[in-house]
């Protein structure tokens, strides 16, 4: 089911608690967006970095999962890499420094917007960003790269019917089998929104876990279909960062922050309602 990525090895100091994280990342541009879900390339490089020194080592989700599972040595530390959407970016600046380390990331494309602009988004006058096309995708799961599912429309799935909830969950994944020749194990719910209906459904499509953009979950094998998620945002700091590694007050009041970003990130799916 799960793939070893063999990624390098630094002894550094550890200063950070716990052994498994999965990192929520949007875009990695160096242009001016109308979203707060952005990191500069620069910053970008600097967390990789970061990781390193640290001992954690970025990698796919379904390599962080294997390394959960009570038959794995269980005791190296690893960071899972997630990226929602599938943007344009993620080729442009992500991919050459995941290459450069030897590192690797999961990537949840909409299937429907695939070599698309990001017109299901609310872009406030801005030009719509765009998105990965077939054939870079093709080329990053064959270099390794765990592609996911985002959805085929990018619909809040808690507001669907049971039809058009199962339509977007299982023709998302067939179609990227299809596209890349490998299995899709997870999905990303779009806005982080899930019920025990959207639960369901992604296990009666075939999904083997889920991620969402909640911060205070615990991993575990127990159940791969509620997997937290620690959003990166353009305003973190370095030392913001770091503290979403910790189990200090300064971690529980960087989750704080954000659970309140996830709340007001329904704002997206109220004014889509009016689109």
């Amino acid at each position: 089911m799960f793939i070893t990525l063999k990624v390098k090895s630094n002894p550094g100091k550890n200063n950070i608690s716990g052994n498994n994280y999965i990192l929520a990342y949007h875009h990695v541009e160096r242009r001016i967006l109308p979203t707060i879900a952005r990191v500069l390339p620069d910053t970008f490089y600097w967390q990789l970095q970061y990781l390193e020194t640290q001992g954690l080592y970025p990698c796919t989700l379904s390599n962080l999962v294997e390394n959960i599972f009570p038959c794995r040595n269980s005791s190296q530390q690893t960071v899972a890499l997630t990226f929602d959407d599938g943007f344009q970016c993620f080729y442009d600046y992500v991919y050459p420094y995941l290459e450069e380390k030897n590192f690797s990331a999961t990537i949840f494309v909409i299937t429907e917007y695939v070599g698309k602009r990001n017109s299901w988004d609310v872009n406030f006058g801005f030009k719509n960003i765009k998105h990965l096309d077939w054939q870079q995708i093709k080329e990053l799961a064959a270099r390794g790269y765990e592609i996911g599912s985002h959805t085929h429309r990018h619909y809040n799935l808690t507001q669907l019917d049971e039809k058009v909830l199962k339509f977007e969950l299982d023709y998302s994944r067939k179609l990227i089998e299809d596209k890349i020749g490998k299995r899709v194990d997870f999905i990303s719910y779009p806005f982080g929104r899930f019920n025990s209906k959207v639960l369901r459904s992604a296990k009666e499509c075939g999904y083997q876990g889920g991620v969402t953009l909640n911060p205070f979950g615990v991993i575990s094998k127990e159940d791969l279909f509620q997997l937290p998620r620690l959003g990166v945002y353009l305003w973190d700091t370095k030392l913001n960062f770091k503290s979403k590694f910790n189990k200090n007050l300064g971690g529980r009041i960087e989750k704080a922050k954000l659970q309140a970003i996830n709340f007001f990130a329904m704002g997206t799916i109220i004014v889509n309602n009016f689109r």
